[in-house]
């Protein structure tokens, strides 16, 4: 059980207790009253107005306070694990073992067709390919998820005729399970951010751009993109339901306070098949310096 007044006592945070709530001032809608309610053993959040929320996420926003230091908050005033928060299921690694190595005939063949500079990603990318003997990775290119210069889990593309296309690290696997974060948030580095589904779509028009490695997006990214971001523009494949799901997600962020706009270029091809010319013109038109 979560401590709330004394949490909100220390803190000085304004709150009312009326029933089995702890009421505050909503941080999500901000309105004047005290709509916002802690349930009394602080195990969930609902606002009156605006609706429920994840109760960390508010209490962090509530607080301002970073996830590491909410993580010590938690601990301090409940010496328990967080309500909301599930007990890991797995250890994530200390290293990701990348599976594979370097790109060979079949890798190069399908990047060329593709319209890629396999140097240029393998430099950049640190792009690795697999063989027959990659057992559960066999033939596909490796993509590398690299979050402060450090590789925290991978991807697969298969470049042979297989129905999954797209094999991510097991979250065991991994330093921080891939859809926890954003691929290619080290080449985007300010407040403004472009988000693509795939990482060939981020590769295509690099620098400034993120991908959520799918169109679903999880709360944990919803939430990255609300810490490292306070502009976002969605570029996702053109086709209606791609378009559909950017526009939820965009309205989640929007919700959180991020400015969203949705882009729908319209053409017959993902971003991730864009000539040379229609990349300047993206990265012109949505503003990627």
């Amino acid at each position: 059980m979560l401590d709330l007044v004394s949490l909100f006592n220390d803190f000085h945070i304004d709150y009312e207790i009326s029933q089995k709530w702890i009421n505050v001032q909503c941080p999500h809608c901000l309105d004047k009253g005290k709509h916002g309610g802690f349930n009394i053993n602080g195990e969930y959040y609902n606002c009156f107005r605006c609706g429920g929320h994840d109760r960390d996420y508010t209490l962090r926003k509530l607080l301002n306070v970073s996830r590491s230091t909410f993580a010590a908050i938690v601990e301090q005033y409940s010496g328990k694990i967080s309500f909301t928060a599930k007990k890991a299921d797995f250890i994530p690694v200390n290293s990701v073992k990348l599976p594979g190595g370097a790109l060979k005939k079949i890798h190069i063949k399908y990047l060329k067709e593709r319209g890629f500079d396999y140097k240029y990603l393998v430099n950049k990318y640190k792009l690795q390919g697999t063989t027959w003997l990659d057992f559960g990775w066999e033939y596909r290119i490796i993509i590398p998820i690299i979050i402060n210069g450090v590789v925290v889990a991978f991807q697969g593309r298969t470049v042979i005729d297989d129905k999954i296309r797209y094999k991510t690290s097991k979250n065991e696997e991994s330093i921080i399970p891939a859809k926890n974060i954003l691929y290619n948030m080290d080449n985007c580095k300010g407040r403004y951010a472009v988000i693509v589904e795939g990482a060939f779509d981020a590769m295509r028009i690099g620098d400034g751009v993120v991908a959520t490695l799918g169109t679903g997006m999880t709360q944990a990214q919803k939430e990255l993109i609300y810490e490292k971001y306070d502009e976002v523009t969605f570029l996702f494949d053109p086709e209606y339901e791609a378009q559909k799901r950017a526009e939820e997600h965009g309205n989640d962020l929007a919700a959180l306070g991020v400015t969203v706009s949705i882009c729908n270029m319209e053409w017959e091809h993902d971003p991730g098949s864009l000539t040379e010319e229609e990349i300047k013109k993206v990265r012109n038109l949505l503003k990627i310096y």
